[in-house]
């Protein structure tokens, strides 16, 4: 795309003298970069989009037309995945809160609904009681120590006393399948993604007689970013390959012994990763004026 002054005039006698420009093909680029180096090491490697980093409906379009899945946080942002022709099934509901009517709906739609904390596991049995024909698919979101002292909000401590209890109400109810286990947590760097990937598997091998549906390790991967702005994290800014070499190679060596058919998949929940280097806010420069020796 060219842009210059007189293009860029066009869309503001269309749009008004400040808008945004989506770049589309860069977001398919980093959509096929990121999961593509993922799959060089574990095949099963699926792409969950956080909606909430940005929900614009052409790129969650995008999402769906190349195979991925939506990952919501709210009813709002479920409805909009459902608006662009996302099926139910390819609905990933995650976040801390999920009241009982918004519950109702994810479950009996068919989405995959990460439970969150004992609270969402009550509903979750009532709601099973009240439709039993109905096959409802859950998974359980995880909260562990890992490399710092930063503790996430999301999720059920795992040393807890009551956290076997999870699995032995959802095993013991006929019309509920548990389908996998997620995690998420703000750090950004390596060496948390090689915690988290090292404590999921030990959960999985505890929990699981046979590997389960899909592991979902969350979000939080840093995007592509110039130099200037790396240099302002605390931690060096890893890149695509790099996460893929500390997460899918684990998992590929953890699950080596089995067909692919029975392998889980892998699930990544990218935002900012694949959508931050895609869009430019324009906006019109009307005037400008000398106040002592600054140009204002």
């Amino acid at each position: 795309m060219n842009i210059n002054y007189e293009f860029l005039k066009e869309l503001e006698d269309k749009y008004g003298e400040s808008f945004y420009l989506l770049f589309t093909d860069v977001f398919k680029e980093n959509f096929d970069e990121f999961l593509g180096e993922f799959r060089e090491f574990y095949p099963k490697t699926y792409i969950g989009y956080s909606y909430k980093t940005n929900y614009t409906p052409r790129l969650c379009e995008i999402i769906y037309e190349k195979g991925g899945y939506a990952e919501v946080v709210s009813e709002m942002e479920y409805d909009l995945a459902i608006r662009v022709g996302v099926p139910p099934e390819k609905i990933i509901v995650n976040g801390p809160y999920k009241n009982y009517n918004a519950l109702n709906k994810f479950l009996l739609g068919g989405s995959i609904v990460n439970l969150d904390s004992y609270r969402e596991l009550d509903d979750l049995l009532l709601i099973s009681d009240k439709n039993k024909e109905k096959s409802l698919n859950v998974g359980v979101r995880c909260n562990f120590q890992i490399n710092n002292d930063l503790i996430s909000r999301f999720g059920f401590d795992v040393e807890h006393v009551d956290f076997k209890s999870i699995f032995d109400k959802i095993n013991n109810v006929r019309n509920i399948s548990l389908k996998g286990l997620h995690c998420h947590f703000p750090n950004r760097d390596l060496e948390s993604y090689t915690s988290r990937v090292e404590k999921m598997l030990l959960l999985i091998d505890e929990f699981f007689e046979k590997p389960p549906e899909f592991i979902d390790v969350g979000g939080g991967y840093f995007g592509k970013m110039n130099k200037e702005l790396a240099k302002q994290f605390s931690c060096p800014v890893p890149k695509y390959n790099e996460y893929a070499e500390v997460i899918a190679k684990k998992i590929n060596n953890h699950f080596s012994n089995l067909s692919e058919r029975e392998q889980p998949k892998l699930i990544l929940e990218p935002g900012s990763a694949v959508v931050a280097n895609t869009m430019n806010f324009i906006s019109k420069v009307i005037d400008i004026k000398q106040i002592r020796e600054k140009r204002i």
